[in-house]
Parts: C-alpha cells; structure tokens; sequence
C-alpha cells in the first residue's frame, strides 16, 4: 500500500469490493495499491488514480480505477434526484483496465 503522494485514506474493505466488481470475481483479494493525483485538488478533494495487484485464484492480475474525491452534497444524498439513465448490467459492457 504505496502513498504516492499525500492523497485521501482508502478504506481497504471498499476498494476490495471495487475491485470485486470490475474483475467480476468475488473471491478476489487485493494484493497492493498505490494513489496518484490526476488533478490539484484542495484539501483531498480532487481526481486520483488507484492502481495495484489483485489475486484471481492462482493469478496476480493489474487493475486501475480512477476515484474522484469531492465535498459531500447533503441535498444530493437522494439517488432519485441524480437523473441518471437505468442500467441494465446485463447489456452494460464492464470496460475494465488491466494495465498501467
């Protein structure tokens, strides 16, 4: 767990479960991770990069996510409010990054 630069805490439970769901593997385990800042941001809000090593079964498999970090909106909080079109997982293809 390399920190890059001084960048937001990871809760290494939740990104487990990211990690899970973009590899489409439940039983995946993080290995390692490092975070580096893709924008400036103020006082840990801002756009990072998260990469590491996940074990899948007998494999140790690279993958990336970006995590955006911005203030918590309270009027926000309602899903219903965000205007976002349904997504059907099913016929929603997963674009998943493997390399660096």
């Amino acid at each position: 767990m390399t920190d890059i630069h001084p960048s937001p805490a990871l809760d290494p439970v939740n990104l487990t479960r990211v990690v899970q769901g973009i590899l489409a593997c439940d039983t995946t385990t993080v290995v390692d991770w490092e975070i580096a800042p893709l924008t400036d941001g103020m006082g840990g809000f801002g756009v990072y990069r998260v990469n590491g090593h996940a074990r899948m079964f007998e494999n140790v498999v690279p993958w990336t996510v970006v995590l955006k970090m911005t203030e918590r909106q309270p009027r926000h909080d309602d899903p219903s409010g965000w205007n976002y079109e349904p997504n059907d997982q099913k016929t929603c293809p997963c674009h998943v990054s493997y390399g660096s």
